[in-house]
């Protein structure tokens, strides 16, 4: 690779009046090179901005995300309703003890924090959507768990226990699963940031 730069830009050594600077090689590497700046310059520009606002974005929600992944779990823990054989007694609990209904209320909402935010992208312009989605999605359906769990803190006269036992299961499984994701993606937007921080301080050092 030098000894192809070196013909094409030089060519001779020593210069002198029969060995000259090659201009037109090197005005040719300048257009090329200009050419590389206004059509990659943007792109890592671009690259950077979203990064920085993937990590603003994380941080903005993460907070919520992880309270709702330890609160989903204390739920799983203490009301199994996805489990068919433990169904029935999270339904006996539920429907005959004040302390067991008021704990669960205080679980329920508590996810209040999570499924009370919105995700506006007019304020978010950067952010990758596959991370804004995520999240929407985390939130979206904790709200449908909390919503089929209302049946169990105040059941309707003409409940179905067995119906409701399933459906609400499925729920807050879904809910698991889908803030256990956003909670990641918040977390790995954060890391990729500081890895890139983390980069750029150590080039500037050396």
């Amino acid at each position: 690779m030098s000894d192809f730069l070196w013909w094409t830009f030089v060519r001779c050594w020593p210069l002198g009046e029969k060995c000259e600077v090659n201009w037109d090689a090197w005005a040719a590497a300048g257009t090329c090179a200009a050419v590389v700046v206004a059509l990659f310059g943007p792109m890592i520009h671009r690259a950077f901005v979203r990064e920085k606002a993937n990590a603003l974005f994380a941080l903005a929600y993460r907070k919520d995300l992880i309270a709702a992944v330890v609160q989903l779990n204390a739920i799983a823990e203490e009301y199994p309703f996805y489990d068919t054989d433990c169904s029935w007694a999270v339904k006996a609990m539920l429907e005959r003890e004040g302390k067991s209904r008021q704990r669960f209320l205080v679980l329920h909402g508590s996810l209040d924090a999570l499924t009370g935010r919105e995700v506006d992208l007019t304020k978010w312009p950067a952010v990758d959507l596959d991370l804004a989605a995520k999240v929407v999605i985390a939130i979206e359906t904790t709200k449908q768990f909390q919503m089929g769990a209302e049946h169990f803190a105040h059941p309707p006269v003409d409940r179905d226990w067995n119906r409701m036992t399933s459906s609400v299961g499925r729920a807050l499984l879904d809910a698991l699963l889908d803030v256990n994701s956003a909670r990641t993606a918040v977390i790995t937007a954060e890391k990729a940031l500081k890895k890139s921080s983390s980069k750029s301080s150590h080039k500037s050092v050396a």
